[in-house]
């Protein structure tokens, strides 16, 4: 069942549920998209372990990666919300995190997510501070992280896959 995470001025944020199992596949399972996310697409059955991931997450800690519509259209956009860094909830490390399909890149739909994302992770979550990652490669996230004002902080390889990123950070 569709429940709302939180909107923009274009976009309603849907919290992950089931329902949206193949629009995940479009996004995780899409060799360009994922180029910069995972390094190259899922399969089904890993895009499956990654809706239950996200689902657990949320279930957890009441937020976690939301479902992307265009308002005007209701066209899938992608997804976008919040994680502890790679869902290692072992740690503090709070990560903005965004991913857009193709059709949808240079609308600024990334920079006015990532704006509500901070603005939501900060009015919800007892935090001082999120990140934002992206690998080195990957320099239109890189402006966008920029955009909304958060700062370099470092080059480090990202937990789950190890591939050589920009740590970002901003600070409430």
């Amino acid at each position: 069942m569709k429940e709302l995470f939180f909107e923009t001025e274009r976009l309603k944020v849907y919290r992950s549920c089931p329902e949206f199992l193949d629009h995940l596949y479009e996004v995780l399972g899409n060799e360009e998209v994922m180029r910069y996310v995972a390094g190259k697409p899922l399969t089904y059955d890993e895009t499956i372990e990654r809706l239950k991931i996200c689902t657990t997450h949320w279930e957890r800690h009441g937020f976690s990666l939301g479902f992307v519509f265009e308002k005007e259209s209701g066209a899938f956009v992608g997804r976008a919300g919040l994680i502890h860094l790679a869902y290692v909830d072992t740690q503090p490390e709070i990560e903005i995190a965004y991913v857009l399909l193709k059709p949808f890149w240079g609308k600024g739909y990334a920079t006015e997510l990532a704006k509500a994302i901070i603005k939501w992770g900060f009015s919800n979550l007892p935090i001082e501070s999120l990140i934002g990652v992206c690998e080195i490669e990957n320099q239109p996230s890189e402006r966008v992280l920029r955009k909304v004002g958060m700062q370099f902080e470092k080059t480090a390889p990202y937990p789950s896959h190890g591939r050589v990123s920009y740590f970002f950070r901003c600070l409430k």
